[in-house]
């Protein structure tokens, strides 16, 4: 879904590079929480180059970016890692802005929520 965003913003030639950054650090969240480490590096390093060119080499986030090129374990998601998957059933509310998401790209099965409803 973020590599369909980027290149739409590309296609479009629309440079938004603190908005490309968000969203690198979303699919990099995604990535801890489905303990693919190395994917999360990848989005780290986009995050930081699209950081970079939005505020400066100096800037707080394009330094927290680079941290977490080296260290994704740094990042809060990384606690949630792929041991959550096999507890959403019994905690759908586990992760209340990501699990919608989350369940589409980690599950085949419906998954009933109280806050969301079913998910196909």
């Amino acid at each position: 879904m973020v590599k369909r965003l980027l290149r739409l913003y590309d296609q479009e030639g629309l440079r938004l590079f603190s908005w490309r950054k968000l969203h690198c650090l979303s699919a990099m969240e995604f990535a801890l929480r489905r303990g693919d480490v190395p994917m999360a590096v990848q989005w780290a390093r986009k995050a930081h180059e699209n950081a970079r060119l939005a505020h400066g080499p100096d800037h707080r986030d394009t330094r927290w970016c680079a941290e977490l090129m080296k260290d994704p374990s740094s990042h809060p998601s990384f606690e949630y890692r792929s041991q959550e998957l096999g507890s959403l059933r019994s905690r759908p509310h586990a992760f209340p802005g990501c699990l919608h998401g989350l369940v589409r790209l980690t599950s085949n099965e419906p998954v009933e929520l109280e806050q969301y409803g079913p998910i196909q």
